[in-house]
């Protein structure tokens, strides 16, 4: 009589438990099904996939070898070539051309004679000076031998002494002109431009000849203002001439304006190329290279391979028969080439030509392989 309260007291709590149960059941069970739910959606996914890349055919690609080597980032400027001196030797005096002893394109040096103008008119004015002068002196010395015996005055000794200072200068004056009949060479260098002919008469400072001296050239390029930081504290540049192959020149900084032109606002850097062999000649199209910086034993890629998504930057490298993405940083450009500062290492090969078709684990087929971004020119 007793059990029968407990039992029903202990049915009832178990009837009371029983919701609980069959939701933990409930739940047990849906847990296990959406597992099953999951791993066979990833196999019918993973299945998908593989049949698509299977329908896909593999993309043709070439890729680079990844090769370190030296990088340096430049500026390069347009430019234009002159002679280290451009001098017009001009004359001194007033006459004929007698003789013309230059033709255009001849080396002179320093003092080397050009053209003589008529010196008759200039050599007796000078024997007509000359004899002045030595009348001058004799009237001197007899002043002053009578002024030491105390027959001549003070005054006339003082006249005596500025005619002949005055005879003298005539005298030299006239020697200088005679001397300057001959024209020469003020400096070395080639004839350019021969402007008198014999028997042409000429005045002071009519034009006789052009000597340009082109055994160092100048090259006269402009700076924007953006970029003088960067050349002030730099001496060593590289001059390519377009008339000669757009063949490199090494060159020196010669002199970096303080100023900007008022018109074009660029500073005037001047650099100087030895030119013994006289190649260069004036007024050439060139083009004025400076290296900013440089990388030694540094990964590139052409700029093409690169995949750029806002400020991220990918490039697809081979693995196997597979296209892998990889993230990579860029760090100084070369021309067309781009440092590869991380993301890879020597043992990639990366995709240059078909990589803009591709995704990440696409399959590829890999027709050639470079060593060297010159060979995808």
């Amino acid at each position: 009589m007793n059990n029968t309260p407990r039992n029903s007291d202990l049915l009832r709590t178990l009837w009371g438990w029983l919701p609980v149960v069959i939701l933990m059941v409930m739940a047990v069970t849906v847990l296990v099904l959406l597992g099953r739910v999951k791993a066979e959606s990833k196999r019918l996914k993973a299945e998908k996939a593989a049949a698509i890349r299977a329908e896909i055919p593999p993309v043709n690609v070439v890729t680079l070898a990844m090769v370190p080597k030296r990088l340096t980032e430049a500026i390069s400027f347009p430019a234009m070539t002159e002679p280290w001196l451009r001098l017009t030797v001009q004359s001194e005096v007033t006459g004929k051309i007698e003789k013309k002893q230059i033709r255009e394109g001849d080396p002179v040096k320093q003092g080397s004679p050009l053209c003589s103008v008529d010196k008759r008119d200039y050599r007796l004015s000078h024997h007509a000076a000359a004899a002045a002068y030595k009348t001058a002196q004799a009237s001197y010395d007899r002043i002053f031998e009578l002024h030491g015996k105390q027959l001549s005055t003070r005054s006339l000794l003082d006249a005596a002494s500025a005619d002949l200072e005055s005879a003298r200068s005539a005298m030299d004056t006239a020697a200088l002109r005679l001397e300057r009949c001959d024209i020469t060479a003020s400096t070395h260098g080639i004839i350019d431009k021969v402007y008198v002919e014999e028997g042409q008469y000429i005045s002071v400072g009519d034009p006789i000849a052009d000597i340009l001296q082109l055994d160092r050239i100048k090259v006269n390029v402009g700076i924007p203002e953006s970029d003088i930081s960067d050349i002030r504290n730099l001496t060593d540049f590289t001059v390519e001439i377009d008339a000669l192959d757009r063949r490199p020149f090494p060159a020196k900084k010669y002199y970096l304006s303080r100023s900007a032109d008022p018109l074009a606002k660029l500073y005037r850097l001047e650099v100087m190329i030895d030119n013994p062999s006289e190649e260069i000649l004036p007024d050439m199209f060139s083009r004025v290279t400076l290296v900013k910086k440089a990388a030694d034993n540094a990964l590139s890629v052409p700029v093409f391979a690169v995949i750029s998504q806002d400020d991220r930057h990918f490039v697809f490298v081979a693995s196997d028969d597979t296209a892998t993405r990889k993230a990579v940083t860029l760090g100084i450009h070369d021309g067309w080439e781009v440092e590869i500062a991380d993301g890879l290492s020597e043992d990639d090969r990366v995709i240059v030509v078909g990589q803009r078709d591709l995704t990440d684990g696409q399959p590829i087929r890999v027709l050639s392989q470079v060593t060297d971004t010159r060979e995808l020119r």
